[in-house]
């Protein structure tokens, strides 16, 4: 799981970070929870509000600034 600073994410954002943090492109995760890459995209999108970022790049960097 994500640091406490993270409580703010859902546990379905929280997932889909991790999964970012390994790497996986939006198909990958997408296949990987066996929704679709439209969903991922939806998901990153609240999760760059609620971090206040931009990028993948960005969100991962707050995940371990905040770590």
């Amino acid at each position: 799981p994500l640091p406490q600073h993270h409580a703010t994410l859902s546990a379905r954002e929280q997932e889909i970070l991790l999964l970012v943090a390994e790497g996986l492109p939006n198909k990958a995760i997408a296949d990987r929870l066996i929704i679709a890459e439209s969903t991922v995209k939806w998901y990153l999108k609240q999760i760059y509000l609620k971090l206040d970022v931009h990028s993948r790049v960005q969100a991962l960097a707050r995940m371990h600034a905040l770590a």
